[in-house]
């Protein structure tokens, strides 16, 4: 099944839940997000809870700049957070699949995130 939701990523986890939907999740497609600070411990925040009921890897695809001038976001401050927010309940990867730097404007990247809950960490109720 595909299940396609928008919102904010801050209430991701409580829209899915509204659905049942909280632990059918297996790939988060993602475009943008990244842009300030604030969204990106936002959008972190929402993946990690997403993916914590999980006991298989889930993957993020996500598009997005290197850099936003004037905000401080971007990839970079995106896989910094990911790993202090994320480093004790998950074992992460990170790939660059495409990186369009044309010289003429911000380079641009997509990522693969793989995430794999550590098992000793399970709750043994999910």
């Amino acid at each position: 099944d595909v299940h396609l939701v928008y919102g904010a990523w801050k209430q991701l986890s409580s829209v899915l839940s509204k659905l049942g939907l909280e632990h059918k999740i297996d790939i988060i497609l993602a475009a943008e997000t990244v842009y300030d600070q604030t969204s990106t411990v936002d959008f972190c925040n929402c993946i990690l809870d997403v993916f914590a009921h999980r006991q298989q890897a889930g993957i993020l695809i996500m598009a997005t700049k290197r850099y936003y001038f004037g905000v401080g976001g971007g990839s970079l401050s995106f896989i910094e957070t990911m790993q202090k927010l994320g480093n004790r309940r998950f074992d992460m990867s990170f790939e660059t699949l495409v990186t369009i730097a044309d010289g003429a404007s911000n380079v641009r990247e997509i990522w693969l995130v793989t995430m794999t809950p550590r098992t000793e960490l399970m709750d043994p109720k999910t």
